[in-house]
């Protein structure tokens, strides 16, 4: 059996890659568990980690965010995560977002259908558009799916966007609204840990523009996801000996 924490309020895309990749990597549908010995791969819930966490990929939501209790933290989401970290006398040697492995676990080959395709976080779904719109409560397969079927992508969710740039697919970040938690920064997070120049999300709050692709940045980062797969794969392999 293993233990895993999760945001687990809805199906969210980014959050519930944390059961998906254990399931992948294991074989085993983990059990929602903060009490006993877990792992904490996706997310901005670094925060919420506590004595008896293993921290695999997991980052902050806030810049004024900070461990509370005294987890084993194997790897952080990005760079200014591990600042945090090391500020509290906590350090680890991989940096990187889970989701960045998904091609490793899963790689289908698709035939591109959409030149666009617009992924709004859940909490966005309802904005209007005439692109390809991909709901990000559906199955995780399915989003990846249609994810790797779209030439290019627009997104408010941030695990939309890592997963685009996984798949080497441009992708740009915006704001459909101001519904989304934090102060943005888990996005400067995210970006310095793939060698993006960080930015703020693009305002299309009032709608999306006629030149939408045009804005989008064809550079999809700079990173090496095997360090990171073989720190999940083993901290996961361990924690099934371990029990």
């Amino acid at each position: 059996m293993i233990n895993a924490h999760w945001w687990n309020e809805c199906t969210n895309f980014g959050d519930f890659l944390t059961p998906y990749i254990i399931k992948k990597l294991s074989g085993e549908l983990p059990i929602s568990n903060t009490i006993d010995k877990h792992l904490i791969l996706s997310g901005s819930i670094l925060s919420l980690a506590n004595d008896n966490s293993i921290v695999i990929g997991a980052g902050f939501m806030n810049s004024s965010d900070a461990i509370k209790g005294n987890p084993e933290i194997k790897a952080v989401r990005g760079f200014e995560s591990k600042k945090i970290i090391n500020s509290q006398g906590f350090n680890c040697d991989v940096v990187g977002d889970p989701g960045l492995i998904i091609p490793l676990l899963y790689n289908e080959s698709k035939e591109k259908k959409f030149d666009l395709s617009i992924v709004p976080h859940y909490i966005d779904y309802d904005i209007k558009t005439d692109f390809n719109k991909i709901n990000i409560l559906n199955d995780v397969e399915f989003i990846i799916d249609r994810i790797i079927e779209s030439k290019k992508i627009v997104t408010s969710s941030l695990h939309a966007l890592i997963v685009a740039h996984a798949f080497d697919i441009p992708a740009l970040l915006v704001k459909f609204s101001n519904k989304i938690a934090g102060d943005g920064f888990k996005y400067k997070d995210y970006f310095t840990s793939v060698g993006i120049k960080p930015y703020s999300p693009l305002d299309f709050m009032k709608g999306i523009p006629d030149n939408v692709i045009d804005l989008i940045p064809k550079y999809v980062g700079c990173f090496d996801n095997t360090k990171l797969f073989y720190t999940i794969k083993n901290e996961i392999d361990n924690f099934n000996c371990n029990i």
